[in-house]
């Protein structure tokens, strides 16, 4: 069986969106009318609106717009989905139910991606969760979670911002010995920039 072809509904949402003229009042239309229709429009459709609303900074209304959705029984999220969903929460500095959606992830049979775990990092870094983000750190290297250059930056970063750089250039010289990680040039800028604070704060 083939796959249906976008309805009328579904290509003005997309181009909506793509041409970035969608306003949130209209927006929030647009979700009402696709929540109602059955079939439910593509996921993509979906994504697409998501994606406008939170990129409008109304990152209230996603989350519920998520939840609604999620209560539709024939709707089947993507990863790229609950990756709105998180992004939002996070900058809602709400990234405990951040997880409480990677756990939905997991349960869904969907894959998180190196994006999913980036963003919950830097979730917990921007509440001030230094041990938590670590502890999350390890686990993405223990469990082979994915991850990227970005995900050592964000953990780098965030050590030296919290004043463990100590830290962060231990852990710089173990993952750049074993080749699993180069840093950028923000990343060694906000070593040194650390050292140069910590040797002037000794000669006080």
């Amino acid at each position: 069986m083939g796959m249906s072809k976008p309805t009328y509904l579904e290509n003005l949402v997309i181009h909506k969106c793509k041409s970035r003229s969608l306003e949130l009042d209209e927006a929030l239309g647009f979700f009402n009318s696709m929540i109602s229709m059955r079939p439910l429009p593509s996921v993509s459709a979906f994504n697409y609106l998501l994606g406008a609303v939170s990129k409008m900074e109304q990152c209230a209304f996603v989350v519920s717009m998520c939840k609604q959705i999620m209560g539709c029984s024939d709707f089947q999220p993507n990863i790229f989905t609950m990756n709105i969903w998180i992004l939002c929460l996070c900058n809602l500095k709400k990234v405990d139910l951040g997880f409480s959606v990677l756990a939905m992830i997991a349960k869904l049979g969907l894959q998180p991606d190196d994006y999913t775990m980036n963003t919950l990092l830097i979730g917990l870094s921007d509440e001030g969760k230094i041990n938590k983000a670590m502890g999350v750190f390890r686990k993405i290297l223990e469990t082979g979670y994915p991850h990227n250059q970005y995900t050592f930056s964000i953990i780098m970063r965030e050590l030296c911002r919290s004043g463990n750089s100590r830290f962060a250039v231990l852990l710089l010289l173990k993952m750049n010995g074993n080749g699993s990680f180069q840093p950028d040039a923000l990343c060694l800028v906000q070593l040194l920039m650390d050292s140069v604070k910590r040797i002037a704060w000794t000669r006080l």
